[in-house]
C-alpha cells in the first residue's frame, strides 16, 4: 500500500520550505562581496582585525598577550518559559584572549594560536579542533607577540 501524499502540496511545501532553509544557510558567494571601507563605529580604534566570523575587532596588547574585543554585539535569545516562546535577548561582546604563552581563549574554545611570518594572520586552535581566524589590519601594537 502507497503511503497517502495528499494532492502533492505535503511534498511541495516541504520542498519550498528545504529551498528556503538552503538559502539561508548558505555562504555567500565570492561575487557577492564589494570592497567597503571600514565603518563608522570603528572611528578611532587604533588597531582592528576582522575575524572570521565577520565581526570587527579592538586589538589591545599587554605584557600577558592580546585581547581582541568585538566592536559591536552578538546576539542570542534565551528561553525563560517551558512555553517554547518565553525568553531574553542577550547581547555581549566576543573576546578572545591570546597569551603571550600562545594559549588562547575565545569563549568555549581554549586552546593555542599561532601567525604567520607577517604577523597579520592569526589563528586560535581549540583542543577540540575549532579554529578561528583573524586578520590583523595593522601592525605596530606594542608589545608585540609572535607564536
Amino acid at each position: 500500500m502507497k503511503p497517502y501524499l495528499g494532492d502533492g502540496m505535503v511534498c511541495q511545501r516541504f520542498s519550498i520550505l528545504i529551498t528556503c532553509f538552503l538559502g539561508l544557510v548558505s555562504p555567500s558567494l565570492a561575487e557577492d562581496w564589494v570592497e567597503k571601507q571600514l565603518p563608522s563605529y570603528s572611528a578611532g580604534v587604533e588597531f582592528i582585525a576582522i575575524g572570521g566570523d565577520g565581526l570587527l575587532y579592538s586589538i589591545q596588547s599587554n605584557p600577558n598577550g592580546y585581547v581582541l574585543t568585538s566592536l559591536i554585539d552578538k546576539y542570542r535569545f534565551e528561553f525563560t518559559g517551558g512555553d517554547g516562546f518565553t525568553g531574553n535577548i542577550l547581547a555581549a561582546k566576543e573576546i578572545v584572549y591570546l597569551g603571550s604563552s600562545c594559549d588562547a581563549v575565545a569563549g568555549s574554545i581554549s586552546g593555542r594560536w599561532v601567525n604567520d611570518s607577517t604577523g597579520l594572520n592569526v589563528v586560535v586552535e581549540g583542543n577540540s579542533g575549532q579554529r578561528l581566524d583573524f586578520r590583523f589590519l595593522d601592525t605596530g601594537l606594542e608589545p608585540a607577540h609572535s607564536c
